[in-house]
């Protein structure tokens, strides 16, 4: 399961916006391993984009890089 929220000590954050949830299933087709991989590229692609959460537009560019 995608985890879409950082727990902290009073404080929920969440990570990955529904879009980029939807997005992430569409272009992996339901693979595991592929979720994983895409899902980690969207991270570094939010963290390049200087995003608080990450959304469709870090897992197209996530996509594009990992060739799917």
């Amino acid at each position: 399961m995608l985890s879409t929220i950082l727990l902290m000590p009073g404080l929920l954050i969440k990570i990955f916006s529904e879009a980029a949830i939807r997005a992430i299933y569409s272009l992996s087709s339901g693979w595991p391993r592929v979720i994983n991989q895409l899902a980690n590229h969207a991270l570094i692609s939010g963290y390049q984009f200087k995003k608080n959460v990450v959304d469709e537009d870090c897992v197209r560019a996530a996509a594009i890089e990992a060739g799917l």
